[in-house]
């Protein structure tokens, strides 16, 4: 079985890397890093970024990319990185289904409702002020 060090440790040198370092020692949400902590942590391991958005979208891609590692037997695979989110706590690696959901229930899904909110709300003020109908320009 693959570990995230032995992900870490074939990852090329740079921030998503130096974030799963990171995280690596934080599993579970008992272990949680807030995003200051963290982005003070990535620097001291050399990392100058500017602000915390980097952080963001470092965190964000290991998300929704992986990583690629090679095996043992030179074999190319792909790893899932599964970074919790909590405001509260900060981050960590999820460690078991009940924290993903509380990541998921907490995060995501009350953003994404937050988002229709929005939108169903300026929908319909938009309607209110320039009406039904609309025509992207003449051709």
């Amino acid at each position: 079985m693959t570990t995230y060090q032995d992900i870490i440790d074939e990852m090329e040198p740079g921030l998503d890397r130096c974030i799963l370092s990171i995280l690596d020692k934080r599993k579970g949400i008992e272990k949680a890093v807030k995003k200051g902590e963290l982005t003070a942590l990535t620097r001291q391991m050399g990392f100058h970024i500017k602000d915390e958005r980097q952080l963001r979208i470092a965190i964000s891609r290991l998300r929704k990319e992986g990583v690629n590692v090679t095996d043992e037997n030179g074999k190319e695979k792909h790893i899932t990185v599964l970074i919790g989110s909590l405001s509260k706590v900060g981050y960590f690696m999820i460690s078991n289904r009940a924290e993903w959901e509380e990541v998921k229930n907490n995060e995501f899904l009350s953003r994404i409702k937050d988002m229709n909110e929005t939108i169903r709300i300026m929908e319909s003020n938009v309607r209110a002020t320039f009406g039904d109908a609309w025509q992207e320009g003449l051709i």
